[in-house]
C-alpha cells in the first residue's frame, strides 16, 4: 500500500510507468533515447579538447525547444568551456563573430592611418612632453597602434584556429555516423536479400542463354546410382536412354570379356559382359516346387523359401 508521504515525483514515476505496461511501450521511452544520443555527443565532444566543446547540440526535429544542456537537474544554455572562451575572447567570440567566420579580415594586414593628420590631433596630445612635436607623437601612436594590432592579429588567429577545429570534428562526427548509418543500412539490405534467397532459392537461379537441348541425357535413377557406388551388377536398361524395349533388343555375342554391344538407334560399343547382368538359368532348389511354392516336407533345409523367392526375381 503505498503512502501519501511519497514524494509527488515518485508517484508520477509509478503512474508513468503503469500507463507505459498498459500500453505496451514505455511513456518515457522517446525521452530516454533522446538523452541517450545527447550523452553520447557529449562524450564526444568532451575527447575533442576545447575546440570541441563549441559543438552545438541538435536536437531532433520534432523537438521545437533549443538545445540545452542538463546537469544535476539544472538547466544551462552555455558550457562551462564555452563560457570561458566567452570571457578570454569577448571581441571575436560574442561582439564581433564574423573575425572568425571571415578569414580575410586579418588586422596584422590593415593599413596603418595617417596619425598627422588633424583627426588624430587629440591622441597626439595624449603623447605630447616638453620638447616633443607632433610628427614624434604621431610616430609614437603609430608604434603603439603596431603593437596593439599584433596581438589583435593573435587572437584573431587564435579564434579561427579554435572555429576550424570545431568545424573539422563536426565535419568528422557526421561522416563517422554517416558512415555507421551507410553499414547498418548495407548490413540491412544483405540481410533482406540473404532472408529472400532462403525463402525463394528458385528465384535466384542462374539462366544459361543457350540454344535449348535437341537430345535428352541420360539421367539414372537414385537406385541405379547407389547399385553403382556399392559395386554390384547392374541392368543395362537401368542406365539406356532407350529404355526397356532397347535393352531387351541388346545383341550380345561371345565370351570376350569385352563384349560388342549395340543399341536400337545404332550406336555401338564394347563393354564387359558383367554389366548386361546376364541371366544364368534357373536351379531348381532341393524339395522347393515352382510352381506352388511349397516346401517339400521330407526335406530339412531352412533356406529353400528364400532359394525360392530368390529365383522369382529372375524370371
Amino acid at each position: 500500500m503505498r503512502s501519501d508521504q511519497e514524494p509527488k515525483e515518485r508517484r508520477m514515476e509509478l503512474v508513468l510507468g503503469r500507463e507505459g505496461d498498459r500500453s505496451g511501450r514505455s511513456a518515457e521511452g522517446g525521452a530516454s533515447r533522446r538523452r541517450e544520443e545527447w550523452l553520447m555527443r557529449r562524450r564526444r565532444a568532451r575527447t575533442g579538447g576545447l575546440a570541441s566543446e563549441l559543438l552545438k547540440l541538435r536536437t531532433t526535429e520534432s523537438d521545437s525547444t533549443p538545445a540545452t544542456l542538463y546537469r544535476t537537474g539544472k538547466k544551462t544554455e552555455k558550457s562551462e568551456q564555452e563560457a570561458r572562451l566567452s570571457a578570454e575572447y569577448p571581441v571575436y567570440v560574442t561582439r564581433h563573430p564574423y573575425y572568425a567566420q571571415d578569414p580575410s579580415f586579418d588586422p596584422a594586414s590593415q593599413a596603418c592611418p595617417d596619425f598627422t593628420s588633424d583627426e588624430f590631433a587629440e591622441d597626439q596630445e595624449e603623447f605630447m612632453a616638453e620638447g616633443m612635436t607632433h610628427d614624434t607623437a604621431a610616430t609614437l601612436l603609430a608604434r603603439a597602434r603596431r603593437v596593439n594590432m599584433r596581438k589583435e592579429a593573435d587572437k584573431w588567429r587564435k579564434a579561427n584556429e579554435d572555429a576550424a577545429a570545431v568545424e573539422e570534428e563536426r565535419a568528422r562526427i557526421f561522416a563517422e555516423e554517416e558512415a555507421t548509418r551507410a553499414t547498418l543500412e548495407a548490413f540491412g539490405q544483405e540481410e533482406a536479400l540473404r532472408a529472400d534467397k532462403k525463402k525463394y532459392p528458385h528465384k535466384y537461379s542462374p539462366i544459361n542463354m543457350r540454344d535449348p537441348p535437341n537430345q535428352r541425357p541420360d539421367i539414372p535413377g537414385t537406385y541405379a546410382l547407389k547399385r553403382l557406388e556399392e559395386g554390384v551388377s547392374l541392368e543395362l536398361y537401368y542406365l539406356g536412354r532407350e529404355g526397356l524395349d532397347a535393352a531387351k533388343n541388346t545383341a550380345v555375342s561371345g565370351d570376350d570379356p569385352k563384349t560388342p554391344f549395340s543399341q536400337s538407334s545404332g550406336l555401338r560399343f564394347y563393354t564387359h559382359q558383367q554389366a548386361f547382368g546376364v541371366r544364368e538359368p534357373l536351379v531348381q532348389a532341393p524339395g522347393l516346387h515352382f510352381n506352388t511354392g511349397r516346401q517339400d516336407p521330407g526335406v530339412r533345409d531352412p533356406y529353400s523359401r528364400m532359394s525360392h523367392t530368390h529365383s522369382l526375381w529372375y524370371r
